[in-house]
């Protein structure tokens, strides 16, 4: 059974790790807020990029920039943490000023997981809806949407 049914079957979930429960919460909260980092390199929904806290409601990250949102947990001012960039949090836009390097493209039905490699090698998931106007093939460019804005800034 894959993760993503078991979330389905429940109003809440556990994940158990080294026998010791990482994190008890309905289904939303373990996949959109997960509590460690060890929650999410199990869930495996995204990948962890290094940022510079700007503001109470801002960080930077010298590839993508300004990133907007509403912090998790507080973290002062000049704080470096980990970004937590899941697959729905990056906005395609063909004609932004941000182009990444398509490397894979997966079709999941209603929708395709692109993931694009930065120039430092960072290889971030991107969700695009199926019916999308164009399909983007491997080696293309592919825009990413600025000013970002992730509702949920989740962060290590």
């Amino acid at each position: 059974m894959t993760l993503m049914k078991l979330f389905y079957l429940g109003t809440k979930c556990g994940i158990i790790l080294n026998n010791e429960l990482k994190q008890y919460d309905d289904p939303y909260n373990v996949y959109h807020l997960p509590n460690s980092v060890e929650v999410v390199n199990f869930l495996n929904r995204g990948i962890l990029i290094p940022a510079k806290v700007t503001s109470p409601k801002s960080l930077e990250n010298e590839e993508l920039g300004t990133i907007t949102g509403n912090f998790v947990k507080p973290f002062p001012l000049g704080a470096d943490v980990k970004l937590l960039i899941q697959p729905e949090d990056l906005e395609h836009d063909d004609k932004s000023n941000l182009q990444l390097e398509v490397v894979d493209r997966k079709f999941r039905g209603t929708n395709f997981i692109y993931t694009l490699k930065t120039m430092k090698n960072l290889l971030l998931p991107v969700f695009v809806h199926s019916h999308h106007i164009h399909q983007h093939d491997l080696q293309e460019k592919f825009g990413i949407k600025r000013p970002i804005h992730i509702e949920h800034l989740v962060c290590f």
